[in-house]
């Protein structure tokens, strides 16, 4: 496609939406400038895990120019494992508690259990497991909670 096609794909966008998306790019880079560090070291250290990257380029091509091995023993998998399977034994879930005096009981407890349905049935478990486990390897993780209601 040559440039007078794109222009006539392309919709004009009016000044406020054009000043609007300038500065949503300009919000997002400086998101991404800020945490890039955090990114970085997060990913160091999901290679470390992995048992990827444990030798400086440098040094491995170093060691191979003089033909010897560049050996890694990853302990980490096994302490990362240990943290992670105890969090397994009590995984973290939601609570529903009645907190003074006029909130009802009963309708916690009613609460609470439609939060136990939607958590089995949405695997929140696995969401719970998986961001953890990046929190012990990575250095964090996370999980949302989104909510879509269906009108009634």
């Amino acid at each position: 496609m040559d440039n007078a096609t794109d222009e006539a794909v392309k919709p004009r966008l009016s000044e406020a939406e054009d000043e609007f998306l300038h500065k949503a790019r300009d919000l997002f880079k400086r998101a991404e400038d800020a945490h890039d560090e955090n990114r970085n070291r997060y990913q160091d250290d999901i290679n470390l895990w992995a048992g990827t990257n444990h030798w400086p380029t440098s040094v491995k091509d170093e060691r191979a120019r003089n033909q010897q091995a560049c050996l890694t023993i990853n302990r980490m998998k096994g302490f990362v494992r240990q943290v992670t399977n105890d969090e397994r034994q009590n995984r973290p879930s939601i609570r529903i508690k009645p907190v003074d005096d006029k909130a009802d009981p009963e309708t916690a407890e009613v609460l609470q259990g439609i939060v136990r349905h939607i958590e089995v049935s949405s695997h929140a478990d696995v969401a719970y497991d998986n961001a953890f486990f990046h929190c012990v390897a990575g250095g964090f993780g996370y999980w949302r909670i989104l909510t879509d209601y269906i009108p009634g």
